[in-house]
């Protein structure tokens, strides 16, 4: 399966607003629609406004126990996609957002998420 992005075709704000794997991008759009409420309201409810867009970058985070297509609702994965929460802090080294749970914090003195390490430096990890 491959990853694939939607979204309306004329966007006010976000350019996709869902993720899916499925197998060829007909199938993802089909899948969506019937699945995703987002995408519903996002084309005002017309399955011709939906727009799919195939992301190759993404494929290796396909779950691999998973055989038929699903919508990825795993904010690590989406997170590893380069997606992230309004207004939410990003890493200064990997660029990666915190997606709003402790597991990802971004620190607001060094500006390091945990993955990449706090700053040896900073104050608020000094101690941990």
């Amino acid at each position: 399966m491959k990853c694939y992005v939607a979204g309306t075709s004329c966007p006010q704000e976000y350019p996709y607003v869902d993720a899916c794997f499925a197998n060829s991008s007909k199938e993802a759009k089909a899948f969506m629609w019937k699945n995703s409420h987002t995408l519903h309201d996002e084309c005002d409810g017309d399955y011709m406004d939906l727009r799919v867009k195939r992301q190759p970058q993404a494929d290796h985070l396909l779950d691999s126990s998973k055989e038929a297509p699903y919508i990825i609702r795993d904010y690590k994965t989406l997170r590893q996609m380069g997606w992230s929460i309004d207004g939410e802090r990003q890493c200064d080294s990997c660029g990666l957002a915190a997606m709003d749970m402790d597991e990802f914090y971004v620190c607001d003195s060094c500006g390091q998420c945990p993955e990449c390490g706090y700053d040896e430096e900073c104050e608020e990890h000094k101690n941990s």
